[in-house]
């Protein structure tokens, strides 16, 4: 019935609603990824997200599409320096490490192998009532808009 990019599709859609639907109900508040840009413009980054997280007592559950265009999981832990600024770390699923400039190999859809790894990021953030607008910077910046609970 679907065809082979259809079932992927659908079993990632199905995973991640897994991940999520049981965080919604402790969850403070739900994130969607709105625009994303990188640092360095050299190579042809994913740019569009679909970003969706949820927080809930600081903890964060996010599904989205990464910059080399695979789905990736994160599940971490909010830490606030302040009102609006704090870091985000944890794991997360769905990187090839091969990917990163560091590393040797090369980053190639063929040999692409999805990994855990660890992952942190600078969060600035705006609220105004239940809306919440966030940056989420690392080699990239994000903006996503929230909805507090």
């Amino acid at each position: 019935m679907f065809n082979e990019n259809g079932d992927d599709t659908m079993k990632n859609l199905i995973l991640t609603l897994m991940l999520i639907i049981p965080a919604f109900s402790y969850a403070d508040s739900i994130y969607f990824g709105v625009y994303t840009a990188h640092f360095d413009n050299s190579k042809p980054w994913n740019n569009v997200n679909n970003l969706v997280a949820v927080e809930a007592n600081d903890y964060v559950f996010a599904s989205f599409i990464n910059s080399h265009g695979f789905q990736t999981y994160l599940g971490g832990k909010e830490h606030r320096f302040t009102k609006n600024i704090s870091a985000i770390y944890g794991v997360s699923y769905g990187y090839d490490i091969r990917c990163f400039d560091f590393v040797k190999g090369g980053c190639h859809i063929e040999t692409y192998t999805a990994n855990f790894l660890p992952a942190i990021a600078l969060k600035v953030s705006h609220q105004i009532g239940p809306v919440s607008l966030a940056a989420i910077v690392a080699d990239y910046v994000n903006i996503s808009i929230g909805i507090e609970f």
